[in-house]
């Protein structure tokens, strides 16, 4: 397994570690370098602690979870959680869009106003009146109370 430090941290003693396998990133954890005689490890004896902390559970983990079957009932368990979390958001959006008022809904919805811009500089005709007829239909859309 291989790792690479990716941040030290000499207030507390600490370094971040993320260790691969095969080029894929498996975990990063934060490392406490031990002190001895009065000396952060360094050299073989750090590479030595940094290595005796590698997570090769995780690599067997993930080798024996690519093959497991049945978790798709344990999925289904969350699913009524991810529906009502969903429900509150839908819920939510619905309330902001209705306590908008005419003018900001067509403010969110009128084309770039570069698009008119872009169209006279190029002196397009078509483009110009693309972007009065997408306002005009914004305006039908959301008229004037």
């Amino acid at each position: 397994m291989d790792y690479r430090i990716i941040s030290a941290d000499a207030t507390i003693g600490q370094i971040q570690v993320t260790y691969s396998n095969f080029g894929t990133d498996i975990a990063t954890y934060a490392i406490d370098v031990p002190i001895v005689e009065g000396a952060f490890l360094t050299g073989d004896a750090l590479v030595a602690e940094i290595q005796s902390r590698a997570p090769v559970w995780l690599v067997e983990r993930k080798s024996s979870t690519s093959t497991a079957t049945g978790f798709d009932s344990i999925v289904e368990l969350a699913r009524p959680e991810r529906e009502a979390a969903a429900a509150k958001v839908a819920a939510a959006q619905a309330a902001a869009e209705a306590s908008l008022t005419y003018a900001q809904k067509r403010r969110k919805e009128y084309p770039p106003m570069t698009d008119y811009l872009d169209g006279v500089v190029k002196g397009d005709q078509a483009q110009i009146d693309k972007y009065i007829a997408d306002c005009l239909a914004v305006k039908a859309k959301y008229p004037k109370p």
